[in-house]
């Protein structure tokens, strides 16, 4: 920039339509004009616009577009070609740093609820259906899916330290809302010896198991079958009445400590 009192330098100063002040910074070994104007706009909104700025650039700047090359802190980049604005913060020579400011992406979403993602692209994805919850997944293309929410109801069928026995209903209770059964299992405190437990689970005194869920000899959880348990009816209805029976025990130790849990997903 000119002294103040160098007034030679602003006399001769070329104007474009809307400035109120126009400098040009021309010294004999400069013959790369640095221009600094002041808009009516600018004085309207209480700044001044500083430093060379580069407002018809075809790329983005680099790390050398710097002090050296004339430009400050605050200086304006436009990339004409994609349409992106950057504005320096630091200008040190060699490594300048420069900040893009253009505005956001247009929003994809267009429903309420909807839930903006990103895969490859920016993209909507729908509001789910009552009652679902935003769950991560790594296979969808976005990452992240609408699912219904996971249940687990867990059930005692007995005390801690009596040895089981066989017989129907040995614990009834009633389904607190309908959803999708997903799995069972079973585990007791004191495992089943001589022979494996077996215990079946009954909606409205129909079994929902084409496999019943056991414990093996000397294991304490269903997890570790032999025979995994296989659900034949996996629509529980809401208020249902669900019973557990056990249908076999441990010859020689029964076990003892029962405990069922239905898992499931709420619509």
């Amino acid at each position: 920039m000119p002294d103040l009192e160098d007034l030679t330098a602003i006399t001769g100063a070329a104007t474009a339509d809307g400035d109120l002040l126009h400098l040009v910074d021309i010294t004999a070994a400069d013959a790369d004009p640095k221009d600094k104007s002041l808009t009516a706009a600018q004085l309207r909104d209480g700044y001044l616009e500083v430093g060379l700025r580069n407002i018809a650039a075809s790329v983005a700047p680099t790390t050398t577009d710097d002090s050296a090359a004339g430009y400050t802190v605050g200086s304006k980049w436009v990339d004409t070609t994609a349409d992106k604005v950057y504005q320096c913060v630091d200008s040190t020579a060699t490594a300048a740093v420069w900040k893009e400011t253009s505005a956001g992406a247009a929003s994809p979403l267009t429903t309420k609820g909807d839930v903006w993602v990103y895969g490859a692209a920016d993209t909507r994805l729908p509001i789910g259906t009552n009652g679902q919850v935003l769950k991560a997944d790594s296979t969808d293309a976005e990452g992240m899916v609408w699912a219904g929410e996971t249940v687990v109801l867990s059930y005692a069928a007995s005390d801690e330290t009596t040895a089981l026995t066989t017989g129907t209903a040995k614990v009834t209770i009633r389904a607190p809302f309908a959803f999708t059964l997903t799995d069972v299992r079973a585990s007791v405190t004191t495992a089943p010896t001589g022979s494996v437990l077996t215990v079946d689970i009954n909606e409205t005194a129909t079994t929902i198991l084409s496999t019943k869920l056991t414990i093996d000899i000397s294991e304490k959880t269903s997890t570790t079958a032999a025979t995994p348990a296989v659900i034949s009816d996996s629509a529980i209805a809401d208020d249902a009445e669900i019973t557990i029976d056990i249908d076999t025990v441990g010859s020689t130790i029964a076990g003892a400590g029962l405990k069922v849990q239905l898992i499931g997903t709420k619509p």
